[in-house]
């Protein structure tokens, strides 16, 4: 367990290529997708290797929900559940599975690279208990 950005080249030195079945994300949504392309271009996925990722609307993970969902080299699957305690809020979670190498992801659409800025600015006042639960509800519908 930990960061996969220091875990990452530990697990290809130690287990090799196509040795990561099963990776779970619940971290700073913003940085997933640099996470996923760091196991890609180390090749560390395995052939159906699965990414669940939590978090991904509240605070938010809009560039990994844009390529996962827009690229072939995966089957993704997107869930819509109850913020944990505010279940009245929503927040999505993606299950991703890898099915084939490659695959082109196209750009993300500077609406939503602003939209992945907000999301750590959101964060960061998080982190400082100054969101109300209101204010994280009116963000969720925002991003949505």
């Amino acid at each position: 367990a930990g960061l996969a950005h220091d875990l990452l080249l530990r697990v290809g030195d130690e287990f090799g290529q196509h040795s990561v079945g099963l990776v779970f994300m619940d971290h700073r949504g913003t940085k997933f997708h640099e996470d996923l392309d760091r196991l890609q271009e180390k090749v560390l996925l395995a052939p159906m290797g699965r990414v669940i990722a939590d978090n991904v609307l509240k605070p938010g993970a809009p560039v990994f929900c844009w390529n996962t969902n827009n690229n072939l080299a995966f089957e993704t699957t997107n869930w819509a559940v109850g913020e944990f305690v505010q279940y009245y809020v929503e927040d999505w979670m993606l299950v991703v599975d890898f099915v084939m190498p490659g695959g082109h992801t196209p750009p993300a659409p500077p609406a939503l690279l602003r939209l992945a800025w907000d999301s750590d600015k959101w964060r960061r006042r998080s982190e400082e208990d100054s969101v109300r639960i209101s204010e994280w509800a009116a963000f969720s519908r925002h991003a949505r």
